[in-house]
């Protein structure tokens, strides 16, 4: 990733990543306080390589167990999103054909297929 990110590669992964976020309070934060300056903060940080992710949000569940949930912040997830689109292929040659958490085409109906072929 030699060349500098453009606010418009940053904009698209920022779409991307309100699907099924737009009701989230983090994600009303970035979104309706200044969007464009949020991504242009973000975008100057990522150019000049001293992006640093702020600190997760921690709060518990209880449904349908108590557990403890660390999530990034919504600007943490927009950078997230590009990094991902950069290296996904390359990961997708070295990761062997069990690994179907997070890949496209190998969700929940692959696994288990897989799981039973191996059975």
């Amino acid at each position: 990733m030699e060349e500098k990110l453009t606010f418009e590669v940053l904009y698209e992964e920022y779409r991307l990543c309100l699907k099924n976020k737009k009701k989230k309070y983090g994600t009303y934060n970035f979104t309706n306080e200044e969007l464009c300056q949020n991504l242009l903060k973000t975008l100057d940080k990522l150019n000049n390589r001293n992006y640093n992710p702020e600190a997760s949000n921690c709060y518990v569940i209880t449904d349908p167990a108590l557990r403890e949930i660390y999530a990034a912040q919504f600007s943490d997830r927009v950078v997230q999103h590009f990094y991902m689109r950069e290296v996904q292929d390359i990961l997708e040659e070295k990761l062997v054909d069990g690994c179907c958490s997070c890949r496209k085409g190998r969700g929940n109906d692959y696994a288990l297929q897989l799981l039973r072929k191996f059975l």
